[in-house]
């Protein structure tokens, strides 16, 4: 619709006076197609954020559930292979979302040309038969002269969506990363654990075996194993200190299963804390055994 409002059949005597009387409409004109060309802008942007914010929703939905403790060592194992990720790999916007954002970015070239002023105004007037070419042709120009350089800052802020979209694509692909890593974390915390439970079982089992051989070997000899092991060891074998460590050679443990028996028959502890046995070596604290010296022939 043509912005000039004065009274008909007056006429004009220059361009100039006519820019000068419409100077308000014009930039009202101008600023309202750069509003239509940023709404336009913002719903591609709205799409894009949308897309990505339903793809990251599905990449939750397809991680695993956080590491929790469990008593079985069946349960963690079933856990630790349940525990992968099974969401999407990409996130790839929809053909709706490309369309917004090739709409928006046409829409803001426009606005830097008479033509493409003219066709947004068209568009808008669409079925307004009052509104003729010459109108359209007069308003574009007016348009142009009121909304000074927005024009070229709509095209930069939306040629910007492209940068915008690849942005959204490597968050994306970023979430589905994290989510891989954290079923892969959660996978091995519940393996680990299944270990560490059929580690503690064996130990367990091999004690109550060990407890079984103790009891038999109590049954039939009428001796508890203690009072056995204390007489192998001697009168002065300090038998806290030296329990379960290995000698070379000397009486063994009848309850010790290992190739060589617990130490010599030991007789003092010197001052500095070795035990000495009756062939010149000795034992330090830590159990390590030194033999005699060689004695020169």
């Amino acid at each position: 619709m043509p912005t000039y409002t004065g009274q008909r059949g007056t006429g004009f005597t220059s361009l100039k006076q006519y820019l000068g009387l419409n100077e308000d409409g014009a930039k009202r004109l101008g600023e309202s197609l750069y509003e239509d060309v940023n709404s336009a802008g913002q719903r591609a942007t709205d799409a894009i954020n949308r897309g990505r914010s339903d793809f990251e929703a599905k990449v939750a939905a397809g991680t695993p559930d956080a590491f929790e403790e469990v008593e079985s060592a069946d349960e963690a194992t079933k856990r630790a292979e349940a525990a992968k990720y099974g969401g999407p790999d990409a996130w790839e916007p929809s053909s709706s979302t490309y369309q917004q954002i090739q709409d928006a970015q046409a829409r803001s070239r426009a606005l830097g040309s008479d033509a493409g002023r003219a066709a947004l105004l068209s568009e808008r007037t669409a079925g307004n038969a009052g509104y003729t070419p010459g109108s359209v042709g007069l308003d574009s120009f007016l348009a142009g002269r009121g909304m000074g350089d927005k024009a070229q800052q709509s095209r930069s802020q939306w040629a910007g969506l492209n940068d915008y979209l690849g942005l959204q694509r490597g968050q994306a692909a970023d979430a589905v990363n994290k989510a891989k890593a954290s079923a892969d974390a959660t996978s091995g915390q519940y393996s680990a654990l299944a270990k560490g439970i059929k580690d503690k079982e064996v130990v367990a089992a091999a004690q109550a075996a060990r407890a079984e051989q103790q009891k038999k070997y109590e049954q039939s000899t009428g001796k508890k194993v203690e009072e056995v092991r204390r007489e192998a060891a001697g009168p002065s074998y300090d038998y806290e200190e030296m329990k379960g460590r290995n000698g070379n050679g000397g009486r063994r443990d009848p309850m010790y299963d290992g190739p060589v028996g617990y130490a010599p028959h030991l007789t003092a502890r010197s001052s500095d804390g070795n035990i000495d046995d009756t062939s010149g070596g000795y034992y330090t604290p830590d159990g390590v055994y030194h033999p005699p010296p060689r004695r020169n022939p």
